[in-house]
């Protein structure tokens, strides 16, 4: 029978070179293999209205499962670049392996992104233009996915996600990095497009503008700065439009804060939306707020403990002041989300564990709660 590990043997495992990703060189180009493999371990309970529900596939039964093993996240990503400034990127994507609760019980592949793209640096100012099947919710609200997956604070991603239209669809990108401004852009089909629905009823549209004010302070986005010395942050607005089939569509706005200052990092997300249900009855509006923050510990022997925080309300519909629902998966229902937690960083992002306990209350009838243990490794 298998032992889990002591804190000697996490220890040790800190002693393994770091990760760095493979690398193949030409004269005028190079590429990049980059795996991400991400396992967790989940507990979980959740019920509405005194019934019973499965936490991780939302199946109504008086035998809910407690347990679970899930393959949160496998990828591999071929990157590329030449010194003409040329680039492409192909992001090959299986995750939720053998999972229900995740949508992938076949084990499919699939591509998140295939895009060519162009690196213009003119007077201090860089312009990136890309083409091809991308995530054009990054180049929008933050909360879609602007933020690496393997860089979150949490395990499970930020629940106000449930209100932002996003998409992976084929399309265009526009994005320009000028000192302590810099702005996205974003226009491609939305994968929400029904068959035989019109040409024009399937466009995304994403956009952010953001800024630090004083160009030494400007950073990427990173939920965790894993103890590094210094001041840096970030503030940015948002708005992702969706148009979709059956003359619907939906809009989303809002403001973002990214804060490190020594151990501290920090994060703060207001949003708003607005769905138009077409034929089908009057506009659905909703709100999501989130504010997380972890403190990061730097150990004599390189590893990084840091216990973090997060506080997440999200109301899908304003007009229903008592919705009922049930924590299912990492959050999908109107409610209040807390997580607390702490990371264990063997080499930094690319390598951690990761311990986090979830807890939701509905606004109306179910509550329910999930722990968490992952294990993250990125080449």
């Amino acid at each position: 029978m298998r032992q889990l590990l002591l804190p000697s043997t996490l220890a040790a495992l800190a002693l393994v070179p770091a990760a760095q990703a493979f690398e193949i060189a030409g004269d005028a180009w190079s590429m990049k293999i980059e795996p991400r493999i991400q396992s967790w371990l989940e507990i979980g309970s959740t019920s509405a209205n005194s019934t019973d529900v499965d936490p991780f596939s939302g199946v109504v039964t008086d035998d809910a499962q407690s347990f679970n093993f899930r393959i949160r996240r496998a990828r591999l990503y071929f990157k590329g670049s030449h010194q003409d400034g040329w680039n492409f990127e192909v992001e090959m994507n299986a995750d939720n392996i053998a999972s229900t609760s995740g949508g992938n019980a076949g084990n499919d592949v699939d591509f998140a992104k295939v895009y060519a793209g162009k690196t213009i640096e003119s007077d201090g100012i860089e312009h990136n233009i890309w083409w091809g099947l991308y995530s054009a919710g990054d180049y929008g609200l933050t909360t879609t996915g602007a933020y690496s997956s393997a860089k979150l604070l949490f395990p499970n991603e930020r629940t106000t996600k449930i209100i932002v239209p996003s998409t992976s669809g084929v399309g265009v990108g526009y994005s320009i990095a000028a000192g302590a401004f810099g702005g996205n852009l974003a226009i491609s089909e939305s994968d929400s497009k029904a068959a035989g629905a019109d040409d024009d009823a399937d466009l995304f549209i994403a956009a952010r503008f953001y800024t630090s004010i004083d160009e030494e302070k400007m950073t990427g986005l990173t939920e965790s700065f894993l103890g590094k010395d210094g001041f840096h942050h970030q503030l940015g607005v948002g708005i992702n439009y969706e148009m979709q089939a059956g003359d619907t569509s939906q809009i989303a706005y809002g403001i973002d804060y990214l804060f490190h200052m020594d151990a501290w990092s920090a994060q703060a997300e207001f949003i708003g939306s607005s769905r138009d249900n077409g034929t089908a009855g009057n506009d659905t509006d909703g709100l999501a707020f989130n504010v997380q923050g972890g403190y990061a510990l730097p150990q004599d022997n390189g590893t990084v403990i840091e216990p973090a925080l997060r506080l997440t309300y999200v109301d899908a519909d304003t007009d229903l002041d008592d919705e009922d629902g049930v924590l299912v998966g990492e959050g999908y229902a109107s409610g209040l989300y807390i997580d607390a937690g702490a990371n264990y960083y063997l080499d930094g992002h690319g390598n951690k564990f990761q311990l986090a306990l979830q807890y939701f209350g509905a606004e109306g009838d179910g509550d329910g709660f999930v722990l968490r243990l992952a294990h993250a490794l990125e080449f």
